[in-house]
């Protein structure tokens, strides 16, 4: 749309294009620039390092290896000198030309790099994600640069929560998220307006999810945006996932009504459907859920949000350590322990309540007595259950199942992680069931979305296989590919 003389509006992705995930997505105008996103690249993240053992030192080594791009002539003042400098305080920080970063969702892909910026740079989330983002803030541990979230507070006047309706003015751009269908609660996409071109970003989403209707009034809402160009999510242009939540519940319900011995599940802690999917079947099947510590923390913190399937946590059980090594895990579990420990701050505090919000603490020994009373649930690769449980019942659970309900790895650290968990579950003599309903669009679902969005022309982001995506989807929209680092111009 055009009014009066035109504006450049420029586009540079600096990953998140040709791969999953890492998604830094600079939008700019002659006055303004933007983030959208500003992810870790996990495959090339994991060439260097391996969590927690070898860890980033500095900012600088994450530029030197390619894993964040090195500040130019568009990048002025992009990332903190926190590290750097003795006294440190926001009047440290350099002059950057970067004015916001919008974060989509609480996934690491899109805001694990968040902890690098400048600190006068405001970073823009949604309620959901501001809350996860304290719950991930008191878990982690401060073993690198990556790890410093101490400024993404609404304490800290940089720091903004917004919600669906909002219009966010930043100097000649504005922004309206609106909410959608993704397998993490409180995810959005981006509607951008420079005034002179109009983008979409859809960030990571779905329509075969419980909450559609949240993809389907995007979809509508974009389709009134008129845009010039939408970023799409291309994740599943290789493997595409017909499966729907109540495909899974149908699914897990009849393994686990045949089981007969203990039935160990594997999900990501802030998969909300899926997690209420697990204690749908458990209550169904005549078992009590018992989910591990930290899972139960970050469900916790969403807690009275009013999110759709949110679980009863007072029917859920805590599985208690052998040993309570971290403050937080002391805190959490200090109404069942009746240990003397005081919070030293508001993050501590609000654990020691969230601990209080579930059924009660049970731990390995009283599964391994009745293993066919319980549902475990386990955070995706984790060993120390199954670990756990060969300890205290030994090498064989007769009659036991171990479902995996994540995407199946794709690429090779996760392959060798599966292959260790694998090594486990067959060591116990456990059933293996992968039983999963993906957060990303199948292609035909994309293809609706874009022939009813209509955008002039539609650019795959978070995928290895965009030139698939191209040949797919060129019936239906004008597709343009991205390059890493290659500045592309709206409008031509």
């Amino acid at each position: 749309m055009s009014h009066g003389n035109m504006k450049t509006t420029k586009l540079i992705p600096y990953s998140g294009v040709d791969e999953i995930g890492g998604v830094k997505i600079l939008v700019s105008t002659d006055e303004t620039s933007i983030f959208l996103d500003f992810g870790k690249p996990m495959s090339r993240w994991k060439k260097y390092y391996d969590f927690p053992y070898l860890m980033p030192k500095s900012i600088s080594q994450l530029i030197a290896f390619n894993i964040i791009p090195g500040e130019d002539d568009n990048l002025r003042g992009l990332y903190t000198v926190k590290h750097d400098v003795e006294d440190y305080g926001i009047e440290k920080e350099p002059e950057t030309c970067i004015e916001a970063v919008f974060i989509s969702h609480m996934h690491l892909d899109h805001f694990g790099h968040v902890p690098l910026l400048n600190r006068k740079i405001k970073v823009y989330a949604g309620r959901v994600t501001y809350l996860l983002c304290q719950a991930y803030k008191l878990h982690s541990q401060k073993i690198s640069v990556e790890n410093d979230l101490d400024h993404l507070d609404t304490k800290h006047e940089n720091f903004k929560v917004f919600r669906y309706g909002d219009k966010i003015k930043v100097g000649d751009l504005e922004v309206t998220p609106i909410p959608v269908d993704h397998s993490i609660p409180g995810a959005y996409a981006f509607l951008i307006d420079t005034g002179e071109h109009r983008i979409v970003y859809t960030g990571d989403i779905r329509w075969h999810g419980p909450a559609n209707f949240l993809t389907t009034n995007f979809v509508k809402k974009a389709s009134e945006f008129e845009p010039d160009l939408m970023l799409c999510d291309a994740t599943r242009f290789d493997k595409a996932d017909l499966n729907t939540e109540e495909d899974v519940r149908r699914r897990m319900l009849t393994v686990a009504r045949e089981c007969r011995g203990v039935l160990v599940t594997s999900l990501s802690p802030v998969d909300i459907d899926r997690v209420n999917t697990v204690c749908k079947i458990a209550d169904e099947a005549g078992r009590t859920v018992v989910m591990d510590m930290s899972m139960a923390s970050k469900i916790a913190r969403l807690h009275g949000l009013g999110i759709r399937n949110y679980p009863n946590l007072s029917r859920i059980f805590v599985l208690k350590p052998s040993k309570l090594y971290r403050r937080w895990q002391k805190l959490f579990m200090k109404h069942l322990t009746g240990e003397e420990i005081t919070a030293r701050n508001g993050l501590e505090e609000a654990e020691e309540k969230l601990g209080k919000l579930f059924a009660g603490a049970i731990e390995i020994d009283e599964i391994a007595e009745k293993p066919h009373e319980f549902a475990l649930a386990t955070t995706p690769y984790s060993l120390k259950e199954l670990s756990e449980l060969s300890h205290r019942i030994g090498y064989s659970t007769s009659g036991g199942v171990y479902i995996a309900s994540i995407s199946e790895p794709f690429e090779e650290e996760m392959e060798i992680k599966f292959e260790r968990v694998k090594n486990w579950i067959e060591s116990l003599g456990l059933a293996y069931y992968h039983i999963h309903s993906s957060g990303h669009a199948h292609p035909f679902d994309i293809a609706k979305m874009i022939s009813e969005i209509k955008p002039k022309t539609v650019s795959p982001v978070h995928s290895m296989h965009s030139t698939v995506f191209q040949k797919f989807i060129n019936r239906y929209a004008n597709v343009k590919l991205l390059k890493c680092g290659v500045e592309h111009c709206i409008g031509k």
